[in-house]
């Protein structure tokens, strides 16, 4: 799943990320930044959107060590 952390769009709400992590979705958070000052997102609104969401940190592939990340499977990315 994709959580977008642009603040016009904010996809996807928490109940539905919470409901994504219990079916065993992995979420990749995105700023969706057009501009490098934009990057900012991710943790401005990015991380506190999923905190809210309930997704635990080891959901967040794009938050996981390079070695966990490569175990993902690839037909989900």
């Amino acid at each position: 799943m994709a959580l977008d952390a642009r603040p016009d769009r904010l996809d996807l709400p928490p109940p539905l990320l919470r409901a994504a992590v219990r079916a065993g979705a992995g979420v990749v958070v995105g700023s969706d930044a057009h501009s490098p000052v934009e990057l900012a997102f991710l943790d401005e609104l990015g991380a506190g959107l999923s905190r809210r969401g309930g997704v635990p940190r080891t959901s967040v592939w794009n938050a996981l060590p390079l070695p966990a990340f490569c175990k993902k499977p690839k037909r989900n990315r």
